[in-house]
């Protein structure tokens, strides 16, 4: 019988869930900036935007439907394209870090947006020398955020697993 090696505990356990933690609220701090001055963001937050301006949905709660429906297709794609050295969801890229991704990114956003609504003035982000000076540290601190929930290693977002199944399958 194959051993599923998801949400396994590698050592130092407690510090990468350390980083896990802090890389998802520092990806999510960041995230808000980006949605806010409105020069784009990663692609799978684009099409969480597109998909929330047709529906009723907050940011976050959008983020985390669709984020489940990758899921979902991650294992259901791995049933179907199964091969006999490894499965096609491969599930070494599920773990912690993925349900921390899946639930807390938009929602770690969502709070940030609705604190800067009371805390700057209403038209603030419009304005272009703001969005401008925001751009490049919103930019460094998204980056950061993922690359430290991504290096300790306790798996990745769907949206991320999938693209790294397709690199080793193709």
């Amino acid at each position: 019988m194959k051993k599923l090696n998801w949400f396994a505990r590698p050592e130092k356990f407690k510090n990468r869930l350390i980083m896990v933690i802090l890389g998802v609220l520092i990806q999510g701090f960041g995230l808000s900036w980006l949605i806010e001055i409105h020069f784009g963001t990663d692609p799978c937050s684009a099409f969480t935007q597109g998909v929330i301006s047709h529906v009723g949905l907050t940011f976050g709660t959008a983020q985390l439907l669709i984020n489940l429906i990758l899921f979902i297709i991650i294992f259901l794609s791995g049933q179907f394209f199964y091969c006999t050295e490894k499965s096609f969801s491969d599930t070494s890229l599920i773990g912690f870090g993925t349900i921390a991704n899946m639930i807390s990114i938009g929602y770690i956003s969502d709070t940030c947006r609705w604190i800067y609504s009371r805390i700057f003035p209403a038209h603030f982000f419009e304005s272009m020398p703001v969005r401008i000076c925001i751009l490049l540290p919103a930019l460094i601190v998204f980056i950061f955020g993922a690359a430290m929930y991504m290096t300790a290693a306790l798996g990745t977002s769907p949206y991320d697993a999938i693209s790294f199944i397709l690199a080793k399958k193709v």
